[in-house]
């Protein structure tokens, strides 16, 4: 339910996705990976940095970091640990919050090795973009709006949608019992065609 509602559908395997995105992905992962072991930094690629947790409101919360660079601890190149995704596409939005969240995961869960602290984020644009996320951002308010959402996710029945001017791109909107209830249609009718 949570992937249908949030719109996160993951493909179920890399057979379910374009071979070209596959290459280009994984091609820009091994660059970025290799920049930081250049620099000497220790570093783990995707199945390696997979982290599962069970949220205070119950809801197993599953990610899967491009790339995890270790926190070096002591002497003089200490630094945080970082999240790295690498991204093909356009920039979005939600890409800064997914990096967030794998920041929040990665800080949580006893199962990641090298990190004991909150790691900073990066994304990494294939056309270059490169952009920091320090561990900074993940304030208070943060963490107490994603135990919100997961409170709501929790929740035996979903709330009840409000409908807005957002409910013509909705995928649900033939579905929506919402729609329905509040008397009006959401999809606009003209006699002018």
């Amino acid at each position: 339910m949570l992937h249908q509602l949030g719109n996160f559908v993951a493909p179920k395997s890399n057979t379910d996705l374009p071979a070209s995105w596959i290459d280009d992905h994984n091609r820009l992962v091994s660059e970025v990976s290799d920049r930081y072991q250049q620099i000497g930094r220790t570093v783990r690629i995707e199945d390696e940095n997979r982290v599962e947790i069970i949220s205070k409101s119950g809801v197993k919360v599953v990610g899967q970091p491009d790339i995890l660079v270790e926190e070096v601890l002591s002497g003089p190149e200490k630094s945080r640990g970082i999240i790295v995704e690498a991204k093909t596409g356009r920039q979005r939005s939600k890409d800064r919050l997914q990096v967030m969240l794998y920041m929040m995961m990665t800080n949580a869960a006893r199962s990641i090795s090298g990190i004991s602290n909150m790691p900073d984020g990066q994304l990494v644009y294939k056309d270059g973009t490169v952009l920091d996320i320090p561990f900074t951002e993940i304030t208070d308010d943060f963490k107490k709006s994603v135990s919100r959402l997961l409170g709501i996710v929790a929740l035996a029945e979903p709330p009840d949608p409000r409908p807005s001017g957002y409910c013509r791109f909705c995928k649900f909107l033939d579905i929506c019992p919402s729609a329905e209830q509040e008397g009006h249609s959401i999809i606009d009718e003209t006699d002018d065609f």
